[in-house]
């Protein structure tokens, strides 16, 4: 959809400097569109993953000298490559918001003491169908009745 509205072509192209720049420009993200090195940074991103996509880099052309392909799999990791650097032994350890984003995991493991105790936090499942908070329920009208 990005490239349709941008180049009003959906196929994959290559993942330049210039496209993004369009990309962002097209969805009124200048600031974006005029830090080159945050650009860089993207493709740099994009061109680490193409083992994972599992295409044969020698027939396509595609390598340090080539950009990588914007493609829906290309898309898709760069939106969800963060995730990676999540670290899970955080959900059972007390700390800040600030900890847990701007130190190390032994900075962490440092600031909690062994005779801390650590508070669980009761989770429960609500049923999609009526949870309206975040505007997942199926129906307006079950919604209203219930």
């Amino acid at each position: 959809m990005i490239l349709t509205d941008v180049t009003g072509d959906d196929s994959p192209k290559p993942m330049t400097k210039d496209l993004l720049r369009k990309i962002f420009i097209f969805y009124n993200e200048h600031d974006v569109a005029e830090n080159d090195e945050l650009l860089e940074e993207m493709i740099s991103v994009a061109s680490c993953m193409e083992e994972m996509n599992g295409d044969d880099d020698e027939e396509e052309g595609v390598g340090e000298d080539k950009p990588p392909l914007l493609d829906a799999f290309t898309f898709a990791h760069c939106l969800t490559d963060d995730v990676r650097t999540y670290d899970v032994k955080s959900e059972g350890r007390l700390s800040t918001n600030f900890s847990d984003v701007f130190c190390s995991s032994s900075d962490k493991d440092e600031q909690q003491e062994e005779g801390d105790e650590v508070h669980k936090v009761k989770t429960a499942w609500t049923a999609p169908s009526i949870d309206y908070a975040v505007d997942t329920f199926r129906s307006k009208s079950y919604v209203i009745l219930l």
